[in-house]
């Protein structure tokens, strides 16, 4: 979904993305950022 997202952003707009997630590896906390999140949240479940 972030792809996607990314990929249909324009150059001067901005998207508030917000990642909640169960992993809480740093792979996936840097794989979210690089793809246009803003903040990235892990639940703890």
């Amino acid at each position: 979904m972030l792809e996607r997202l990314e990929r249909q952003r324009t150059a001067d707009e901005f998207r508030p993305v917000l990642v909640l997630t169960a992993d809480a590896t740093s792979q996936a906390k840097q794989r979210a950022l690089s793809l246009g999140a803003k903040d990235f949240r892990v639940l703890r479940i």
